[in-house]
């Protein structure tokens, strides 16, 4: 005589639940978005370093940063193509021995990386600025008073960590600035 089973065990309903709730988590996380704007966050940062490695290759041949025009006090919007071009092309730098990038790419979102140097005091400083989702694709800064690394107050409320980068959150929702501190 045959027995036949018609159902599932307590075991197998278990498995297929549990691989229903893992298969729901990671869609949730992909399809949320955080998938997308967490490689974005490190794609820009991997950009910003090789940016960086170059502005400081050009600090070490000329012994100064490029300084752009009209924002050596802070004045804002500036050219942001000087910086760029003074890494390509040299712009009759004294001791260049560039080109330290071949382009400059924009980040993630599509946007202009901000090069910003603050060449007033010796405690100056340089930081390289990606605007994040909602930036400008000129690479103005748009919400100056947020992303402006030379107030003191945003370092110090925003530190960067041990690779010099600080995420500075914005008004608006979703959106912030990632800065590359030079020193």
């Amino acid at each position: 005589m045959k027995t036949s089973t018609k159902g599932y065990t307590l075991v197998e309903l278990l498995i297929v639940g549990t691989i229903l709730s893992i298969l729901a988590v990671v869609s949730y996380k992909f399809f949320n978005g955080n998938f997308f704007k967490n490689n974005k966050i490190k794609e820009a940062r991997s950009q910003m370093m090789s940016l960086r490695l170059a502005l400081k290759s050009y600090l070490a041949d000329t012994d100064e940063w490029p300084v752009l025009d009209g924002f050596a006090l802070g004045i804002a919007p500036h050219d942001n193509t000087q910086w760029e071009n003074a890494l390509i092309n040299g712009n009759s730098e004294t001791g260049w021995h560039g080109p330290y990038a071949l382009a400059v790419p924009n980040d993630p979102w599509e946007h202009r990386y901000i090069y910003m140097n603050y060449n007033v005091s010796p405690d100056s400083f340089s930081a390289i600025v990606c605007q994040g989702p909602l930036g400008t694709d000129n690479g103005t800064a748009p919400h100056y008073a947020i992303a402006d690394p030379y107030a003191i107050a945003n370092k110090v409320t925003y530190p960067p960590d041990r690779h010099g980068f600080s995420i500075v959150p914005s008004v608006e929702a979703e959106d912030f600035s990632i800065i590359l501190w030079m020193e």
